[in-house]
């Protein structure tokens, strides 16, 4: 028998987060830019992003060419503690690698920086993030394009990180030292500073669902939060 489960319902049960607390959240849902949880900044946009149907109401959409998104500068110090990343993006169809998500200032040296690029030619997501040279890590996993939606979340708890794709585990570390994040570059969406450099364009596609933990998620809550968006087809999804 079939069973009709509306989104708002689906969705108290995906949002259950164990008790765990929230720096900030992003959720699109009425076509803006504002924190849901705590008055975060509102996020600061570059050219003329759309606004879209998405894992919940809407979700943002990028052109791959002007537009791009950027979190305030306060969210920096914030992946200095125990944290968890997690988004979930939609790729358009392209023919250059692409700039999902980074959080660096500059090109010269791999030093208090993270990124997410796809990989064109070899249809994989590349996660980088390092301190310095020597504390320097690189994890790369295979994109399932039976699947539209993808979610990308990153988990640190002391000096161990993992890194998983699609609730999968991409990898984990032990840093050498904590990985302090620059404080001049800002948290974006399509608009990492090396893109000209490492012929990448902007991210084209959606992001949904943005949000930063201030504790490290287990793999039971990753799973406990996931929204299952491929699932999703109306406001009344039907759902076997």
């Amino acid at each position: 028998m079939k069973q009709t489960i509306s989104i708002f319902i689906l969705f108290l049960f995906a949002q259950i987060a164990s008790g765990q607390s929230l720096h900030f959240v992003y959720n699109f849902d009425n076509c803006d830019y504002h924190d849901q949880v705590t008055g975060f900044p509102d996020i600061v946009t570059g050219g003329n992003p759309g606004c879209i149907c998405g894992i919940g109401e809407s979700s943002v959409q990028l052109d791959g060419v002007k537009d791009y998104l950027e979190i305030d500068a306060g969210a920096n110090s914030l992946f200095n503690s125990n944290f968890t990343l997690d988004f979930y993006f939609w790729l358009d169809e392209t023919q250059a690698d692409m700039d999902i998500m980074s959080l660096r200032s500059g090109c010269g040296k791999l030093d208090s920086m993270m990124q997410l690029r796809y990989v064109n030619r070899t249809n994989e997501i590349d996660f980088q993030i390092g301190s310095n040279i020597n504390n320097f890590y690189a994890y790369k996993s295979k994109v399932n394009k039976n699947h539209c939606w993808h979610r990308f979340s990153l988990v640190k708890f002391g000096l161990e990180y993992q890194v998983y794709l699609d609730n999968v585990l991409m990898g984990k570390f032990v840093a050498k030292e904590n990985i302090y994040m620059t404080k001049t570059g800002r948290l974006s969406f399509g608009n990492n500073p090396c893109n000209a450099i490492d012929n990448a364009q902007r991210f084209k596609g959606k992001i949904d669902e943005l949000k930063l933990y201030s504790t490290a998620l287990a793999d039971i809550e990753l799973v406990k939060t996931y929204a299952y968006p491929d699932r999703i087809i109306t406001p009344n999804a039907t759902i076997f």
